[in-house]
């Protein structure tokens, strides 16, 4: 690899890490409210576990949550201001469908519930 290749291999991963690197999985119960920069969304729901997407903008790269299964959140910190989020929800056979798409306001952060059963996802945000 040359060394200006290196060196933009190295950016990029950096780049990459930026919202990648504070992400935590908790339990539903230890979720606060919307804090600047935080965006946190917790699956309450019954028969589904959901991700939360944040596509690649220009000059960016994209990042997707785990799966979260009942009861779990995750939990990041974003650098980037006005990020777009996509949450989507699966069913135990793997099927998979949007049930939300928002900009995420970075100066004062996201909370996100999801619940409900797979047929009637709810989100909520705060």
């Amino acid at each position: 690899m040359k060394k200006s290749s290196l060196k933009i291999w190295s950016a990029r991963v950096a780049a990459a890490t930026v919202v990648t690197a504070t992400a935590t999985l908790v339990p539903a119960t230890s979720a606060s409210a919307a804090t600047p920069r935080l965006f946190s969304i917790c699956n309450n729901g019954t028969d589904f576990t959901v991700q939360a997407e944040f596509p690649a903008a220009p000059g960016d790269y994209g990042w997707k949550s785990a799966w979260l299964k009942k009861g779990y959140c995750s939990l990041v910190h974003v650098e980037n201001d006005d990020q777009r989020v996509v949450i989507r929800a699966k069913n135990a056979s793997g099927q998979t469908y949007q049930v939300a798409k928002f900009t995420f306001p970075a100066e004062r952060g996201v909370d996100v519930k999801v619940r409900g059963s797979y047929g009637s996802v709810i989100t909520a945000r705060s």
